[in-house]
């Protein structure tokens, strides 16, 4: 084409052209519109389109073009196409794999690209890099290609999109990462895509969007989060989807019913699918003003059942104060019986017999009770008025003892071990119950007693003799008690009848004489306390790896070589399988732990040391040392708000500086080890200002 250099459009559709040669309209310099849609072209050679170097639209929708002419030689010298329409040919992909080269890559001023309605199977898929160097892409149509997903980087050349047109494909889903390139988009068409969701707009960067086409989908549902990510939307066309009209779409009816910034299209002529009887009703006819539940009655019905909570709780601690008490410590036994039921003796316990008393009655147990049971008949008695050591006492005896007289009977903690005493009896239907009375108690005097009275009424006890009456028939018919064995009632004979012994031997001591401001604790020290059963070790080692070789240099040698202790080190002596709490809790009877820097900042050192507090507090007992390898500010202390407490409250020693005397040392620590695992008060090596 000689001679048209200044022609400006050139209109070459309906015609019936096959091909596009090389260089083919290289003498039209100036033209800008070049129209060749609804030919036949089915092959077009590389520089086809060379010297159009200021044509800004061209058309070839309409032919008959396949997807190997659509490539980066045949559109090239093209500086300036803006327009580009290359719908209704036979453009098909088989995958979604990158092509080599991009097809557009050097088009960067294109703005416009039209591939919709592809001929034959349709695109079926669009390659990931199909749109790179479209850096100036402002409208995209691809609808009706038969796409059945999008690879998540598809729009990632395209960060100016401002048109979106996927309609009439089949992607049922979409991910919201898909939208994520396109923070300008403003206009998107997905009507007819089989959508059943609109949950892919959750996150999908899409704040700009004004225009939203989502028609003729199988979407039910739509929640108030969804729109939530639209702030502005002005269009909404939803029309022809499957609505359910229930309690699900109640915030929607609202939302269209009181939105003023959005137009829904179409709304009044939404009708419902489901549920069968409401099918073909309109959406906004249905009644769903039930499903509606105002906020102010979440509040009244929270603040209610709050208030609600606080009395009954201020109640509680006022009047069940001690109830509550004994509930915990009886959970506490059903723990116990769960898990340490038979565990360490062949039989499942230590002792024969556990004596409950009164601590007004204790001269008559050490002189009479224990030389008779203990001395004469061999009996293994065990006598624990610690709170702590009341379930240990339960079910580390075969029986239990209860020495009752009217003191007994005032003291509340007595009480509450008779509770215990009877859950042992219920829970495990053995005869292990024994009620020794060392006074005559009239029934009526027991009426205020009724756990008491209950016992006595169902079952038979033994009364210490009157002065002057013989006590050989007590200390027979109290051997035979003992030696009944822990089966029902109905197998032991000698614990039927009026006379027969019953009940079996928990050990606990009571000093209602002491004032109840000293505590629970206090008031059950008066009797010292045998050794924990189940402890293997004298002392458990907390110390992190990096001051492993000053443990094994300097601590194991003294305390295990020199002192003779027992000491359970983490990689020598935790049993494989076990929890790791349980091995530090279970196995020793005091916690040293050695302080550094490097200790401070470990997470399980950390845990170690909880524990050890936990146990310091649960049981009342001084079983935690305080050893600190080198000096530490309190300021430093600061972010180790347990450590930092810890040295607040009590004492701890220092290994001395690099030339200093290590005796002095080692002969504290030895005096803090021996002390006897009391309360901290009880020892004196442990308290004071100054630390060991």
């Amino acid at each position: 084409m000689t001679g048209l250099h200044k022609l400006e459009t050139l209109n070459l559709a309906g015609n019936k052209l096959s091909s596009i040669r090389k260089e083919e309209f290289k003498g039209l310099a100036s033209l800008k519109t070049l129209l060749l849609f609804d030919n036949q072209i089915a092959s077009m050679e590389d520089g086809a389109f060379e010297g159009l170097v200021n044509l800004i639209e061209l058309k070839l929708d309409s032919n008959k073009i396949p997807q190997i002419d659509i490539r980066k030689t045949v559109l090239s010298g093209l500086p300036r196409l803006r327009t580009l329409d290359i719908s209704c040919n036979y453009i098909t992909y088989v995958n979604d794999d990158k092509l080599n080269p991009p097809p557009f890559s050097h088009l960067t001023s294109l703005e416009n690209l039209h591939i919709h309605s592809q001929r034959h199977k349709g695109l079926s898929h669009l390659p990931i890099n199909f749109l790179e160097g479209l850096k100036s892409l402002l409208a995209f149509k691809a609808g009706s290609l038969n796409i059945k997903d999008l690879h998540p980087d598809t729009f990632i050349h395209t960060p100016r999109l401002w048109y979106l047109d996927i309609s009439k494909n089949e992607f049922t889903a979409l991910m919201p990462k898909l939208f994520h390139p396109t923070p300008r988009l403003n206009r998107l068409y997905l009507s007819k895509a089989r959508l059943q969701s609109l949950d892919f707009l959750i996150g999908a960067n899409l704040s700009r969007v004004t225009f939203l086409q989502v028609s003729k989908n199988d979407i039910t549902v739509v929640n108030e989060t969804v729109l939530r990510y639209l702030p502005a939307l002005t269009y909404l066309d939803m029309q022809d989807n499957a609505f359910t009209c229930g309690c699900s779409n109640t915030w929607f009816v609202q939302w269209m019913e009181s939105d003023n910034q959005t137009q829904v299209v179409g709304a009044g002529e939404f009708t419902c699918n489901y549920p069968a009887e409401l099918k073909d009703t309109k959406l906004l006819d249905v009644e769903l003003q039930f499903c509606t539940v105002h906020i102010g009655l979440y509040y009244y019905i929270s603040t209610t059942c709050l208030v609600l909570l606080t009395l009954i709780a201020s109640f509680a601690y006022h009047f069940l104060k001690w109830q509550v008490i004994y509930g915990y410590y009886l959970f506490l036994a059903i723990l116990y019986d769960t898990k340490q039921r038979n565990k360490h003796m062949p039989h499942g316990c230590q002792y024969d017999a556990f004596i409950s008393y009164n601590a007004h009655d204790e001269p008559w147990v050490l002189r009479e009770l224990l030389p008779e049971l203990e001395g004469e008949q061999g009996w293994k008695l065990q006598a624990k008025p610690i709170i702590d050591n009341i379930m240990d006492g339960i079910y580390g005896s075969r029986k239990t003892i209860c020495v009752i007289s009217r003191r007994y009977l005032e003291s509340e903690w007595c009480s509450r071990e008779i509770q215990v005493a009877s859950f042992r009896l219920f829970d495990e239907q053995k005869d292990v119950l024994i009620l020794v009375f060392l006074e005559e108690i009239p029934p009526h005097q027991l009426s205020p007693y009724h756990r008491m009275r209950k016992l006595v009424k169902r079952r038979t006890y033994l009364s210490w003799p009157r002065a002057g009456e013989h006590t050989g028939v007590f200390w027979q018919q109290l051997r035979l008690a003992l030696e009944t064995k822990d089966g029902p009632e109905e197998e032991n004979p000698i614990l039927s009848g009026v006379e027969a012994l019953s009940f079996t031997a928990f050990t606990s001591s009571w000093l209602s004489s002491m004032t109840p401001s000293k505590g629970i604790s206090a008031c059950l020290m008066a009797v010292s306390t045998m050794p924990s059963l189940h402890l293997h070790f004298h002392i458990f080692i907390s110390y992190n790896a990096h001051d492993e070789p000053w443990v094994l240099r300097e601590l194991l040698p003294e305390l295990e070589g020199e002192q003779d202790w027992k000491l359970c080190l983490h990689h020598r002596n935790f049993q494989p399988g076990k929890p790791i709490i349980d091995n530090i809790i279970d196995g020793s009877r005091k916690t040293i732990c050695v302080i550094s820097h490097r200790y401070l900042e470990s997470e399980w050192c950390s845990r170690e040391i909880q524990v050890a507090s936990f146990r310091l507090f649960d049981e009342q007992k001084d079983v935690l040392i305080l050893m600190f390898l080198e000096k530490i500010p309190t300021h430093q202390l600061s972010p180790y708000h347990r450590m930092r407490k810890l040295v607040k409250r009590r004492t701890y020693l220092t290994w001395p500086r690099a030339g200093e005397h290590t005796r002095v040392f080692w002969q504290q620590l030895r005096l803090a080890l021996e002390t006897k695992d009391g309360p901290a008060e009880e020892n004196p090596i442990l308290s004071g200002v100054e630390a060991l």
